[in-house]
């Protein structure tokens, strides 16, 4: 008896539907370290581009690390100009997912006396290029409260806010290109920068993200995190809306894009040593291939003159503060 039970419960079983598995030809990673510039861009016939970087801290500058320098400003955007001229039929996105400012405290437990300085400089260098959105980390809010005002940067933040006459933060951005429409929403995780940041308000993120999801109609969503990433993980798995997730978190490791919900994830490569470039195609309005690409931001890439010029004259004003501070 019990086995003719076992066997009709076994008939009537249907497993569950597997989850999609990403395969090789579907989602792709690349890290690009050529020779030169012509053999790091690639053309192809990509929908939508997004260049992705943050967790610049407050420099300009390159990483400063022994042996050849990485990263800086001025080589993200040449390399963001260059990959646009290789490719003029596809629409681009570029978004910041974090950290862009630096709080780093003096003796006197507020921001040391050069962060002003240097994160002045910082959102003058933003300010010359066309970012679409920059996500707000609670590191950067002692650095926007003391700034005070700034130019206009498309900033976004879910769970942060303040009041009118500090640097505005909007709930998520608008981004049309051709016929498609994208919301770019940006959270951060809860934390406590050392020095003072009372004026602003950071809540829990999900939450917050999910009462912004709810006045988007279903638009696809590129969702930025900035060391959120349960929270992001959280959101992708419950809302078909948000397609792709920039997560930044101080990551240094070459990672497949994959999947989690509808949304493709990709990792922000710590201080944008590495330029991120996810190149998408699309079936219909759902992303069908995703090519990751982690491009090596070395002395090869050439720098944008104005941010150059720009970084010439931070670092010019910076050195000459901090010999004022230490003396040397």
């Amino acid at each position: 008896m019990t086995a003719v039970l076992l066997l009709t419960l076994l008939a009537c079983y249907r497993a569950p539907p597997a989850p999609p598995v990403p395969t090789a030809d579907v989602f792709r990673k690349e890290m690009v370290d050529g020779p030169d510039l012509a053999s790091r861009l690639v053309r192809d016939d990509a929908d939508l581009v997004i260049f992705y970087g943050g967790e610049q801290r407050g420099t300009l500058d390159t990483c400063g690390c022994p042996g050849e320098s990485h990263g800086s400003l001025a080589r993200f955007s040449g390399w963001v100009q260059a990959s646009k001229a290789e490719n003029p039929a596809s629409a681009f996105i570029t978004v910041l997912a974090g950290y862009f400012l630096e709080d780093a405290i003096g003796a006197g437990g507020d921001l040391r006396e050069d962060v002003p300085l240097m994160d002045r400089w910082m959102v003058q260098g933003l300010a010359a290029m066309p970012w679409d959105a920059i996500n707000v980390a609670w590191p950067d809010l002692p650095g926007l409260q003391a700034l005070g005002t700034v130019p206009d940067l498309p900033l976004t933040s879910a769970n942060v806010t303040g009041p009118v006459d500090l640097p505005r933060i909007q709930p998520h951005i608008d981004v049309e290109r051709g016929k498609r429409r994208y919301a770019v929403v940006g959270i951060t995780s809860l934390g406590t920068s050392f020095s003072s940041n009372p004026r602003y308000s950071v809540t829990e993120p999900v939450p917050a993200a999910e009462k912004v999801l709810a006045g988007l109609d279903g638009r696809p969503v590129i969702l930025l995190a900035w060391n959120a990433i349960d929270d992001a993980r959280k959101l992708a798995q419950k809302h078909a809306e948000i397609r792709v997730i920039v997560d930044a978190a101080q990551h240094r490791e070459a990672i497949e894009p994959f999947q989690v919900g509808h949304a493709i994830w990709v990792r922000s490569w710590f201080e944008t040593q590495r330029a991120g470039e996810l190149r998408l195609w699309f079936r219909e309005e759902a992303v069908d291939r995703a090519f990751d690409r982690k491009v090596d931001l070395d002395p090869i890439i050439p720098d944008d003159p104005v941010i150059a010029a720009i970084q010439k004259s931070a670092d010019r004003e910076i050195r000459a503060k901090q010999k004022e501070m230490y003396g040397f």
